[in-house]
């Protein structure tokens, strides 16, 4: 029997069209995680108050993706593409 191909699904996510290939992984301080965890709830926030939908859980992806692109720029995305 031949091996099936391993397909990347990815996750329900609020930045779509993610690369595998650009995968990171890291350990953070204990001040560095707390930062994340605020910018987890800073951008589930943000995605609630611009599109009107609440999200379960906002993933590291996301995340890294929001501290990337900054406030701005993360809110003018999701006036264009956030309740697609």
């Amino acid at each position: 029997m031949a091996k099936k191909k391993k397909v990347f699904t990815p996750r329900p996510s609020i930045f779509p069209g993610k690369d595998p290939r650009t995968r990171i992984q890291g350990i953070l301080t204990t001040t560095g995680g707390r930062e994340f965890e605020r910018q987890r709830r800073r951008l589930g926030a943000l995605y609630t108050e611009i599109t009107g939908l609440t999200i379960a859980s906002v993933s590291d992806g996301d995340v890294v993706e929001f501290c990337a692109r900054g406030d701005a720029a993360t809110r003018a995305y999701l006036v264009a593409f956030g309740s697609t």
